[in-house]
């Protein structure tokens, strides 16, 4: 399931009651919208993990007025344990979703997750550069993942979220007419598009390979048909056979490092940080240059192994091979 299909949907206005009607009926109950099917999925089983920490059902467990020192021992328990701090994270929300008058009474759990946050840092994906974004896209377009391929491509350079690109659809592209144009790709129901009440977000896609890729994509496409039909899941299936086959295992590249590498290249080649914020949708200048910084220096240690050096060239020239252009940047 994608970050958009997992958020509250947004359906159009409509002017009369019955085509309002029509269109509420499409999502379901108001109050099923305040999270998605994902986080409630993620919630009941985290609430059933901390029913089973504290030896009690579920039920029980909402009932409890040791709600903060219940929690306060799973946290200790998953840091202990080697569990991840997202794991601490969801638990508490967890039970603060389905025990709302817990909110304000979960102090000392809520202060473990601060403490842990700020003693071990979290473990980013690898910024993926202009090089190895050919070599991925080259082998999707070797393995017959096409689609993938040039998705691949344009979420670098749109610095687009896995969730974003895989819910593109074709009225969502406005496709350049002329070279020096960019294409348009408006992103809808985004997290910045929510904070700032605003219906869509508009990304500017400026570099040529990026555009042929957009062109490939809404190729014999119309409405609101999809740029690719293929599952995030798949994607990120198919994403770790890559990695697999290009010998790159001992890095953490995921495809969120199309984001992070795409924002770093664009910097590197020239962006100005202000432009950067905007391109990139982020509201917290203090955490996209921090973002940015810890991107850079982390390209700079890369070194490839040397098994993987010939794999990598191999699937650079397979996709130049395709015909869509240079990627800004590759080396």
């Amino acid at each position: 399931m994608s970050h958009q299909e997992n958020m509250a949907k947004v359906i159009p206005h409509r002017e009369t009651k019955a085509e309002r009607k029509k269109e509420r009926q499409k999502i379901g109950r108001l109050g099923d919208q305040k999270i998605s099917p994902c986080t409630r999925e993620r919630y009941h089983h985290s609430l059933k993990e901390v029913a089973k920490h504290a030896n009690l059902s579920p039920q029980m467990l909402l009932r409890q007025d040791s709600l903060d020192d219940i929690l306060s021992s799973f946290v200790e328990m998953l840091w202990e344990d080697g569990e991840s701090r997202s794991q601490g994270s969801y638990a508490i929300a967890a039970i603060q979703h389905f025990a709302p008058d817990a909110k304000g009474r979960l102090k000392n759990a809520w202060k473990l997750m601060g403490l842990w946050q700020k003693i071990e840092q979290p473990r980013r994906a690898t910024p993926l550069d202009p090089s190895l974004l050919l070599a991925f896209a080259g082998v999707f377009w070797k393995w017959k993942w096409e689609d993938l391929a040039c998705l691949t491509v344009v979420g670098f350079a749109g610095l687009l979220r896995t969730g974003e690109m895989f819910a593109l659809q074709r009225s969502d592209v406005v496709l350049a007419r002329k070279a020096n144009q960019p294409s348009i790709i408006f992103l809808y129901d985004t997290k910045t598009a929510k904070r700032n009440l605003l219906t869509a977000e508009k990304v500017l896609i400026y570099e040529r390979c990026a555009k042929a890729c957009l062109h490939f994509l809404c190729k014999n496409k119309n409405g609101t048909e999809r740029l690719v039909d293929t599952a995030p899941a798949k994607y990120r299936a198919v994403w770790k056979e890559v990695i697999d086959h290009l010998g790159l295992n001992s890095f953490h590249y995921l495809p969120y490092s199309l984001r992070r590498g795409g924002a770093t290249s664009a910097y590197k080649e020239g962006m100005t940080f202000e432009q950067l914020l905007i391109k990139g949708r982020w509201q917290n200048v203090s955490t996209a240059r921090l973002y940015l910084d810890q991107a850079l220096q982390e390209l700079t240690r890369i070194q490839l192994p040397s098994t993987a050096v010939a794999r990598v060239r191999a699937a650079k020239l397979c996709f130049k091979a395709a015909g869509l252009g240079r990627v800004e940047g590759e080396e």
